[in-house]
């Protein structure tokens, strides 16, 4: 805290050599960028967005109109699209974005018990949690992700994914 503001929050932390501590510390300066009023989404469009976001993790069946074709996910700090080497998701030469990098047969979804955590509209700003499954294996992933969307797209996905065995429940149910 701050000034009576929260300023910074930590669900998960990796520290596991495939992080890529130079894009995490200090945090992308796109992220405190103002949104001009007349491009900001509002709440609502930006909660809409994540949600389908996230059945796209689970259909591969993402929206193309919510994604800016520019889009880059980082995991760890590793850039994972327009990236022909990041390991992670086979990016075709590096022309896979984040919109691409969903579609057709992926080994990972559903994702489940989505949560949004804070959605602020003047920055385009909307960090949410989930548990992505991982096909018929007993391997979970606890996702934090962080959403730039600027002029209703998605722009930038920042994730930190804690993959563990037999994660059943995030502990956040009702």
């Amino acid at each position: 805290m701050a000034g009576g503001k929260i300023i910074e929050v930590e669900i998960n932390f990796d520290d596991g050599p495939r992080v890529y501590l130079k894009n995490l510390v200090p945090y992308d300066p796109i992220f405190n960028i103002i949104v001009p009023p007349e491009e900001r989404a509002t709440r609502e469009e930006l909660e809409r967005i994540i949600a389908t976001y996230f059945k796209g993790l689970t259909d591969h069946q993402p929206v193309q109109a919510d994604y800016d074709p520019r889009c880059d996910r980082y995991h760890s700090g590793n850039r994972v699209t327009h990236n022909p080497r990041n390991g992670v998701e086979d990016s075709g030469g590096g022309d896979i974005g984040c919109y691409e990098s969903n579609l057709g047969p992926k080994p990972w979804g559903p994702a489940t018990e989505v949560r949004i955590g804070l959605i602020d509209p003047e920055r385009g700003i909307v960090i949410s949690y989930a548990i992505l499954y991982y096909s018929e294996s007993p391997r979970r992933m606890q996702i934090n992700e962080v959403f730039k969307i600027l002029d209703g797209r998605i722009r930038m996905v920042d994730n930190i994914g804690m993959m563990e065995d037999g994660i059943t429940t995030s502990g956040f149910t009702q």
